[in-house]
């Protein structure tokens, strides 16, 4: 979750240290493109949108159950 925090409040901080990681520069161009692009297409641009599972016909009931093994075995907590 703390990485999506980051992606999501410094995307192109992310993207700087993804390069970084991988031994590769992220050239003057290529990241003013980066920056623009952001610029245009800021978060909730065209609105937020709020997914429910009823939406899709799916309950929690259904599946929490499904998910148990993976949230114990990642140490993720159950949704409240």
């Amino acid at each position: 979750m703390e990485r999506r925090c980051q992606l999501i409040s410094d995307p192109l901080g992310q993207v700087e240290r993804i390069y970084a990681a991988g031994g590769l520069p992220l050239a003057g161009e290529l990241h003013g493109r980066m920056r623009r692009f952001l610029g245009r297409n800021p978060q909730h641009k065209h609105g937020r949108h709020r997914y429910r599972l009823e939406d899709f016909d799916l309950s929690r009931q259904t599946l929490d159950p499904r998910f148990a093994a993976y949230r114990e075995r990642h140490g993720v907590p159950a949704p409240s």
